[in-house]
């Protein structure tokens, strides 16, 4: 899929575990978002995350997700009062690339979305 070049953009979603197999498929200088505070915790199997990041020029980005009963109450609030998101420009898929290059840009005004199915 990358020919041997790796991601440029890895959403690691799975802990400790996956975040190492997530540094091997990243391409150098990529970035890996961890999803959540599971891909945060210590577990037996130590790594060091810092050295890792630094050999492959990789940026490793936290995305922290808030708990389930606020999630609701945001999703509450957009249903009663019918607030939506502005949304600029929709891709598919198999125009992701185009997406980002759109977004390199800067012209848009609201969000840039991707359709994955």
């Amino acid at each position: 899929m990358t020919k041997g070049k790796g991601a440029d953009v890895v959403l690691e979603c799975g802990g400790v575990d996956t975040l190492a197999k997530s540094f091997k498929c990243v391409a150098f200088g990529g970035q890996i978002s961890c999803v959540g505070y599971v891909s945060g915790k210590q577990t037996s199997s130590q790594m060091n995350t810092i050295v890792l990041a630094l050999s492959r020029n990789v940026t490793l980005k936290g995305i922290v997700c808030g708990p389930k009963d606020r999630f609701e109450e945001v999703l509450q609030l957009y249903q009663e009062t019918e607030v939506h998101p502005v949304i600029d420009r929709t891709f598919e898929f198999l125009e992701a690339k185009e997406a980002l290059l759109y977004l390199a840009k800067g012209g848009h005004i609201g969000k840039v979305v991707v359709k994955i199915t």
